[in-house]
């Protein structure tokens, strides 16, 4: 039975998804809420894609199939299916993932009730291969949050209003009323297009609020993969936080050491995982000559970091060469790696201290945090000489990074 007034649009974007698509729109015509409509929008596939959305149009007449003819972008896919999309509510959903079944239920329920431009829910993540989801609580950080039940803004809450989640689109409901007011729209990009759309709804909304529970189940990029397309689609994640940047300083709404924050954690995780020497050289150059102002580097103070090292990170990217940042990453990727072994080895022996109490192995213990620390010295030393030809604008040399934690 057909929708004539749906209260929420499910956008799709997808292509080339036959082997994922259906278990996603399995999952939705699933909900326990029945008054929705599903856009699913085909940028131009070339495999079978067109036949499975075929298959759920003629078995449910709430699923609507919009076809790009010729390949655009999975953004320009969202775009296009906020054109088509007739709900006062909009949901984001990609092909692949699996939704509890009263998602659009508490989703719309918290809407209704708060009035939110924006709703955040809580994720799980499933890994590729693997038959058990694990929590993934960075999707919604609720301690960045003013209370549970609140809602909140960038007025009342403006330290954490681009902190307390991440840009995916996936797991927060929009509503039409912001969209278009604020014009919102996705980058003509397959990969983080959804960043200036995210930022600009949650720097402009008048209402933002959150559902702890976990609502939807992602499947997680495997890392391999992430690796090989870096090298393709790296510009276009600093392009599309680039053009975020650029459409809150058209709307006066930059809250610039937030943002510069925000970047950083972001550009953090992005080099991190390119693994090409050459692709990393060459993605640093370009920040470091095209995109350091208009990004906002170095604007936020240390205290708005969510490591306390980016501040370290963001001198090594304003005055270093790219060699120079990936030794600090390297460096730091062995701190973190050593003390998260300490940790696990802490934990592992730790109902035999409680019990015994036992003074030698406290001593073992100690004796092996030193040889780490000298471990870590050493490292120090060696990266220090790797750095000593390089001349360097600030106030203090990169090799003084590496003494702070």
């Amino acid at each position: 039975m057909p929708v004539s007034n749906p209260d929420i649009s499910v956008i799709v974007p997808v292509r080339n998804a036959e082997q994922r698509l259906g278990r996603t729109l399995e999952s939705v015509l699933a909900q326990t809420f029945y008054n929705f409509e599903i856009v699913v929008v085909d940028d131009a596939s070339t495999d079978a894609t067109p036949n499975v959305v075929a298959a759920f149009e003629a078995q449910d007449e709430r699923v609507h199939a919009v076809r790009h003819e010729q390949p655009k972008s999975l953004g320009e896919a969202c775009n296009t299916g906020v054109e088509y999309a007739l709900a006062p509510y909009f949901l984001f959903w990609n092909a692949g993932d699996t939704f509890s079944q009263n998602a659009l239920e508490s989703l719309f329920a918290r809407m209704s009730e708060t009035q939110a431009e924006v709703c955040v829910c809580g994720v799980e993540e499933l890994r590729e291969g693997d038959d058990v989801p694990t929590p993934a609580a960075w999707y919604l950080k609720t301690r960045f949050v003013p209370a549970e039940n609140a809602v909140f803004n960038r007025a009342t809450n403006p330290e954490r209003i681009l902190d307390f989640t991440t840009t995916d689109v996936w797991n927060k409901a929009f509503s039409r009323e912001l969209v278009e007011r604020e014009g919102l729209r996705f980058a003509a990009a397959d990969f983080d297009g959804d960043v200036p759309f995210t930022i600009a709804a949650l720097s402009s909304a008048e209402t933002v609020t959150c559902l702890p529970e976990v609502l939807i189940c992602h499947m997680k990029e495997d890392g391999d993969r992430l690796a090989k397309r870096l090298p393709q689609t790296w510009r276009a994640t600093v392009d599309a936080w680039v053009a975020a940047a650029k459409g809150l300083d058209e709307r006066d709404m930059l809250l610039e050491r937030q943002f510069a924050a925000k970047i950083t954690g972001n550009l953090v995780y992005l080099l991190r995982n390119i693994s090409d020497a050459e692709t990393f050289a060459e993605a640093v150059s370009y920040i470091q000559n095209e995109c350091l102002d208009s990004l906002h580097i170095g604007k936020a103070e240390d205290g708005d970091y969510t490591a306390s090292w980016h501040s370290d990170f963001v001198a090594a990217l304003r005055f270093g060469t790219p060699v120079d940042v990936m030794a600090y990453l390297q460096w730091r990727n062995y701190r973190q790696l050593e003390a998260a072994n300490a940790r696990q080895r802490v934990l592992a022996k730790d109902t035999t201290w409680k019990r015994n109490q036992d003074a030698k192995t406290i001593t073992a213990l100690e004796q092996r945090l030193h040889e780490l620390e000298a471990r870590n010295g050493q490292l120090e030393a060696a990266v220090e000489q790797l750095q000593s030809s390089v001349a360097y604008k600030a106030e203090h040399a990169i090799g003084s990074l590496f003494k702070k934690d």
